[in-house]
């Protein structure tokens, strides 16, 4: 009994040892598993944080040149509207140089007409002048 309690005993050794290296191997492939997906999570995070840095350098790339254009697309503005202001100060100083010249044409014009008038007057009082002695006789 005491051979049959040893087999026994060491049947059960057997099978707690088989058993301790079916769960050591379990916990190693868990282990495995798990730094395995702790090694996709970290490549992952990685990927992410690098794909962040480069969007946010493309941003701040953006936003300087942005930053460095303002100005001068601000002083092409400015320069624009200054000729624009040029121009109409042009167009009105020419519109008043030649309504200058056409008022002074007109006032030549004017004088123009009123002297031979005033000299037909003057021949027609002259002429009545000397009608009217005639007429006191």
């Amino acid at each position: 009994m005491l051979h049959v309690l040893t087999r026994l005993r060491a049947r059960q050794a057997r099978e707690l040892a088989a058993r301790d290296q079916a769960a050591a191997r379990q916990a190693e492939q868990e282990t495995a598993r798990a730094q395995s997906a702790e090694a996709a999570a970290r490549a992952e995070t990685e990927r992410v944080r690098a794909d962040s840095e480069r969007l946010l350098d493309q941003a701040r790339q953006d936003a300087a040149r942005e930053r460095d254009e303002l100005p001068a697309t601000f002083d092409a503005r400015v320069r624009a509207v200054e000729e624009a202001r040029a121009d109409s100060r042009a167009r009105a100083d020419r519109a008043e140089a030649e309504l200058d010249t056409l008022r002074r044409e007109r006032d030549e014009l004017r004088d123009a007409s009123e002297t031979p008038v005033a000299g037909a007057e003057q021949a027609a009082g002259k002429a009545q002048r000397r009608r009217a002695p005639a007429r006191d006789q």
